[in-house]
């Protein structure tokens, strides 16, 4: 019998697989007792999330074997399952859903995880989208097409902001007076300082056309006043 891992809440019938979906506790706590244990967290497997949630990267980042186990315990983790709900779901959606998250999967499923490079696999895993589409699978995104990635200085009251494309392939373009980043860009090179207010909008290109929805940030500077004197 395989149980979700609420059953240990009820204690354990003899021979019984806990399939661990809240985290990796209910793995551990299996594996302690003696009984064999599936990985299926909501934080890397669970398909059916949007990519916000979980993404080529993330699922690429999965360890399957908890932290913290001895040799014996290890032994107990069977693998990991990918998780798909697809009631009421057609077939293109779960296309989508599922490739190509399934080759990242694939590879830390059946892979040491001494070695594995996130950049190398992304760039192994542009060859599969032909063969994707010779068999007919409709197959999805690896990531929101851009991510915008602040870091802030408190002290100097400044920010930093990193764009990252989903993949090589794409370029990205952005203006910071919050006019329209398809029309008359900056190309993105290297990070953009920012010390003032700013409404970033950026836009990812793949192939010369746009890709995915326009992102959109304001980074506002307070201004505070202490005993008459002004401060940033």
């Amino acid at each position: 019998m395989i149980g979700w891992d609420e059953v240990l809440e009820g204690g354990l019938a003899p021979g019984v697989t806990v399939q661990s979906w809240r985290g990796m506790e209910g793995a551990i706590a299996a594996s302690t007792l003696g009984h064999d244990a599936i990985v299926s967290p909501t934080t890397h497997t669970y398909f059916d999330y949007d990519l916000k949630t979980i993404n080529l990267k993330t699922v690429y980042s999965f360890e399957p074997v908890p932290t913290g186990l001895t040799v014996d315990q290890e032994k107990h983790i069977l693998g990991g399952e990918c998780n798909m709900w697809s009631e009421r779901a057609p077939q293109p959606y779960i296309d989508r859903k599922m490739f190509p998250l399934m080759a990242a999967m694939a590879e830390v499923l059946w892979s040491p995880k001494e070695g594995k490079k996130f950049k190398e696999f992304q760039h192994r895993l542009q060859a599969h989208y032909p063969r994707l589409r010779e068999l007919g699978i409709q197959y999805g995104k690896e990531a929101l097409p851009l991510s915008v990635i602040p870091t802030f200085n408190v002290s100097g009251r400044t920010c930093q902001v990193v764009l990252e494309a989903a993949d090589p392939g794409m370029s990205l373009r952005y203006t910071l007076d919050g006019s329209d980043p398809l029309k008359e860009p900056y190309l993105y090179k290297t990070p953009i300082d920012i010390d003032k207010n700013t409404v970033l909008k950026a836009a990812a290109f793949k192939n010369g056309d746009p890709c995915g929805d326009i992102a959109h940030h304001a980074f506002l500077t307070q201004k505070t006043v202490t005993n008459g004197a002004q401060s940033m």
